[in-house]
């Protein structure tokens, strides 16, 4: 396993298991639980949505924005909600 690849999946583990203790500290696990299955089925359902996260060329601040929006519009946690923001920060 290359080095990039090691370290992409250690951040993805630090990464979930941050979100799952800090939800599981907020007692919002079930409810972050289910924002994320959505997430993941819309990453996997829209090309779009697919391509705006995952497209290097995208600017932050449209990922930013777009992630916003559909935070409000679906009514993400908080807490679920900037840790989406994090991600594109971190990206």
């Amino acid at each position: 396993m290359s080095t990039s690849s090691s370290f992409s999946v250690t951040s993805v583990n630090s990464y979930s298991q941050a979100l799952y203790e800090l939800a599981n500290e907020n007692n919002s696990l079930d409810l972050i639980e289910q924002q994320v299955v959505a997430v993941i089925k819309l990453i996997s359902q829209s090309e779009d949505f697919n391509t705006l996260i995952k497209d290097p060329t995208n600017k932050q601040q449209d990922q930013l924005l777009i992630m916003n929006l559909i935070s409000k519009k679906f009514n993400f946690n908080d807490l679920f909600k900037k840790f989406l923001n994090f991600l594109i920060v971190k990206r």
